[in-house]
């Protein structure tokens, strides 16, 4: 059996052709607890927040916890 090519952008990343550059991780944190912070804001102000702006923040914060888990995952992998 066959088995599927990974792609070329993955294949460099591992190879290490392609790397994050260090503050990459920083940014992403930040404006993730940003995001976490705005969040916990609205939810917690006086009245009832806007449906729309809970979930564009919900929008925002799921791409970039995924972003910074890869990031920090691959920090750990360059240190073993």
């Amino acid at each position: 059996m066959k088995t599927a090519a990974a792609s070329p952008l993955i294949e460099s990343l591992r190879s290490g052709i392609v790397a994050p550059p260090p503050s990459t991780g920083v940014i992403v944190l930040a404006v993730l607890v940003v995001a976490f912070l705005a969040k916990i804001m609205l939810q917690s102000a006086m009245g009832l927040p806007r449906r729309g702006a809970l979930r564009l923040l919900d929008v925002a914060i799921a791409p970039l916890l995924i972003v910074f888990v890869i990031v920090v995952l691959e920090r750990f992998r360059d240190l073993s």
